[in-house]
Formats: structure tokens, C-alpha cells, sequence
């Protein structure tokens, strides 16, 4: 049986960390991290990532801190359970918007990044 744990290499070329196998030989090393660890994945969502239309002047804008964040901040205050709101954000938040929103219809996508949107709110 194998038991495989990393095994580091500090700079100075010592080892932090060993890997053995069974009879107690150290296997495999890692001697530095790569600089860059590509992303795929958003990490910050902002109103601009909103599928609300540019062209209008900022109306929909607007409408979104007038009508739309009131609206979540209701039905969140309206919990007995606080803890519980974030799990029902992908339940509430279409509702929401269809009333506030009626003329803009979401997407699968535009859902996520609505929620990711409405969850970074402070």
C-alpha cells in the first residue's frame, strides 16, 4: 500500500514535506507554484453584469435601486429565519424581477449572475 503526501521544496532546495511509500523512500517532488493560476470563473459581480439594456439613459438603473432593492430588501425582512434568505434567492429574486422588470426577461445565465449580483449586496 501507498500512502502519497506532497513533498515540498523550499528555495533553498531542503524539503519541508515528505512523500514515502511503504519501505520509507521519499517519491516525488514539488519544487515551486506556478505565478499565474488561470480563472475562468467571475469572481466579482456588479450591477454592470446586470442583463438590463444600456441604451435607455440609465433608467433601468435607476429602476433597479428604486423599485428592485427595496423590493428584495421586503421580502428578506419578512423572514423569521435571516439564515434561510440566501438559500431562497433562486426562488425570490425571478419574482421579483418579473414585478419590477416586467419587460426584460431573464435567461438561464442572467438568473446566476442576478443572484451572484443580489448576494454581493452590502
Amino acid at each position: 500500500m501507498k500512502i502519497q503526501l506532497l513533498k515540498l521544496m523550499t528555495p533553498s532546495g531542503s524539503v519541508s514535506s515528505t512523500s514515502r511509500t511503504r519501505g520509507g523512500t521519499p517519491s516525488g517532488y514539488i519544487t515551486r507554484m506556478p505565478e499565474h493560476i488561470p480563472r475562468n470563473i467571475k469572481q466579482d459581480y456588479t450591477i454592470s453584469d446586470l442583463p438590463l439594456p444600456l441604451a435607455d439613459g440609465g433608467a433601468y438603473i435607476e429602476k433597479w435601486h428604486k423599485d428592485f432593492v427595496p423590493s428584495l430588501l421586503m421580502w428578506a425582512g419578512a423572514h423569521e429565519d435571516p439564515f434561510r434568505v440566501r438559500s431562497e434567492l433562486f426562488t425570490a429574486v425571478p419574482h421579483i424581477w418579473e414585478r419590477v422588470f416586467c419587460d426584460i426577461r431573464l435567461h438561464n445565465n442572467d438568473l446566476v449572475t442576478l443572484v451572484k449580483v443580489v448576494s454581493r449586496m452590502e
